[in-house]
């Protein structure tokens, strides 16, 4: 309680639709220094400020019996209203509900809302496009997934994000490669449920966008 106004996050949306099946998660991280001793292990690869830095999990709201108006509900309230909004980012899937959450979000309490959209990190959805757009899109068997997977894998091994919730763990643990009857490679659970996975993966690109970057820098000065 003490420490949300101060702490600054990362905080990856998947969403679903609500009709207990997949998952919604909210997966929240707070930015941190690494330990020194993992510092003096890795300090002779580090090339940039932000390789000092690590994404720590804090919280996880996980569920599949609300709908997306009540999740972007509950969004709203976490990013502008408990914590500290210049100090939050939000990676949000595009797939499926995404824009769907996306109006919601805009909409809560029919617009008698602080809602900005500077909280969500936009990238490209598509590799020929020109401009970012709000939300990420990863489309499944193509090489931006592949490059987001490596990425998210990289972070895991170096420690870069730290997981301690025990489902998204066991998740982690079953998120392997799968060759489709027609020779295509694609990444998902093998034990059914990937969906606390795939906000590592989202979390991972965030780690890397220009803005959060900036947050990192303003977190150490």
């Amino acid at each position: 309680e003490e420490e949300r106004n101060d702490s600054y996050n990362l905080i990856a949306v998947d969403i679903s639709e609500g009709l207990g099946q997949d998952y919604s998660i909210v997966n929240m991280f707070k930015l941190d220094y690494k330990p020194i001793d993992l510092i003096e292990e890795q300090k002779e690869t580090y090339s940039s400020l932000t390789d000092f830095f690590c994404l720590k999990q804090y919280g996880m709201f996980r569920t599949n019996v609300i709908s997306v108006e009540q999740l972007a509900e509950f969004v709203y309230l976490l990013a502008f209203e408990y914590l500290d909004e210049n100090k939050v980012k939000l990676v949000i899937e595009s797939n499926n509900d995404g824009k769907a959450f996306l109006i919601a979000l805009k909409n809560v309490f029919e617009q008698n809302n602080d809602y900005s959209s500077h909280v969500i990190l936009k990238f490209k959805h598509r590799a020929d496009d020109k401009e970012r757009k709000l939300g990420l899109k990863i489309t499944s068997g193509n090489k931006t997934e592949d490059r987001f997977v490596k990425d998210y894998q990289t972070d895991l091994e170096n420690q870069n994000i730290l997981v301690y919730n025990e489902t998204n763990i066991t998740e982690i643990g079953t998120f392997i490669k799968h060759i489709t009857p027609r020779g295509n490679v694609i990444y998902k659970g093998d034990g059914g449920n990937d969906d606390t996975a795939m906000t590592i993966i989202g979390l991972s690109q965030g780690l890397r966008h220009g803005m959060f970057k900036d947050m990192i820098h303003e977190y150490h000065d």
